[in-house]
């Protein structure tokens, strides 16, 4: 049986797996795919980190550049069990 405790202890580690990190200050690795928040549009992207770059899918013109944009990023949740 799991406790109250151990329910706040998987959330808190959840909460910092997910949480929203400085863009400039907590860059994620290279090419992973991260959900980041565009202030120029005041919304999130999907997008990944190449390089020192911050990039954002564009369904019309593909990966495109959103540095300057980029105030901060999120590592994307785990697929669905049975999705992989």
């Amino acid at each position: 049986m799991t406790t109250f405790e151990e329910c706040q202890q998987e959330n808190a580690v959840l909460r910092e797996a997910l949480r929203w990190r400085d863009a400039r200050t907590e860059p994620p690795e290279n090419d992973d795919e991260i959900d980041l928040w565009n202030k120029k549009y005041a919304r999130n992207q999907r997008g990944k980190y190449d390089e020192g770059e911050y990039l954002s899918w564009d369904n019309e013109w593909g990966w495109e550049i959103v540095t300057d944009d980029v105030t901060h990023w999120c590592p994307l949740p785990p697929p669905p069990k049975g999705a992989e």
